[in-house]
């Protein structure tokens, strides 16, 4: 005898004013039960971090030797892959409260506080920046440059920046 034969429980819930699921009903709840219960093991098995950072502090520059090609960074200074943007979010208020300008010298970054001062390097070009927004929020990339970043460091296009290694240090501020 099967719990939904037991006349205790069919009477009970017919008492309650309830009736029983219909069987494809029934495998509705169980599908559900079992896509939770697959999300949740999902969840507590992958880090929340992605792979490329995840045994690397969670503050901090995370420095990418790769960026630089196989030439070493210039003391004190650490590769990175950075990329570039403005366009649509010109205008709009950024993470940390700035408004987002043409001639705006700051940059995304995920963990750094919102204000810290940053020294950048593409080629024989150095400028200071500071933290101003979140981002980015692609795997890969440890920075941001705002339009008047990639312009002070020589580039006319977002396109033309593309994605590429540029040096880095954290600076003293001015």
């Amino acid at each position: 005898m099967t719990a939904t034969d037991d006349p205790r429980r069919t009477s009970r819930r017919l008492a309650a004013g309830l009736r029983d699921p219909s069987p494809r009903l029934r495998a509705t709840y169980l599908g559900i039960a079992a896509a939770g219960v697959f999300v949740l093991a999902v969840n507590a098995a992958v880090p929340f971090l992605p792979a490329s950072r995840a045994d690397q502090p969670q503050t901090g520059l995370i420095p990418n030797p790769e960026a630089g090609n196989g030439v070493p960074a210039d003391p004190g200074f650490v590769w990175v892959t950075a990329s570039a943007y403005g366009g649509r979010f010109l205008g709009r208020e950024t993470a940390c409260g700035e408004v987002l300008e043409p001639t705006s010298r700051i940059v995304a970054h995920r963990d750094l506080a919102c204000g810290t001062p940053l020294q950048i390097r593409a080629g024989d070009t150095t400028l200071s920046a500071t933290v101003g927004d979140r981002g980015p929020f692609v795997d890969g990339r440890e920075l941001d440059l705002a339009p008047g970043v990639w312009r002070g460091l020589g580039f006319d296009s977002i396109a033309e920046f593309g994605v590429r290694g540029v040096q880095v240090q954290e600076s003293e501020p001015d």
